[in-house]
């Protein structure tokens, strides 16, 4: 079966330590296919696409977890989160 996405699906990559996140951004542009974007915590794009998924350490996605939380940036609204530990 072969599922063809109907909109790019936008990753987030939210993690404190610059080698873990340039790592987890590279991998993901290695071997992410034409349907995935993979944004990084500095691009300074408040307003762009719905994020569906972020990859965030353990502190992070605790303090996603929360709605109230994810208010500052409209983006974030419906994400799924990924912790890594």
């Amino acid at each position: 079966m072969n599922y063809s996405p109907t909109r790019q699906l936008n990753v987030l990559v939210r993690h404190p330590d610059p080698i873990v996140r340039a790592g987890l951004i590279a991998a993901l542009h290695q071997h992410a296919g034409p349907g995935i974007s993979v944004h990084d915590v500095d691009d300074p794009s408040p307003m762009g696409p719905p994020i569906d998924v972020v990859i965030a350490d353990y502190d992070h996605a605790i303090r996603l977890a929360d709605p109230d939380s994810r208010k500052a940036d409209r983006r974030l609204a419906a994400a799924r989160i990924l912790a890594l530990t």
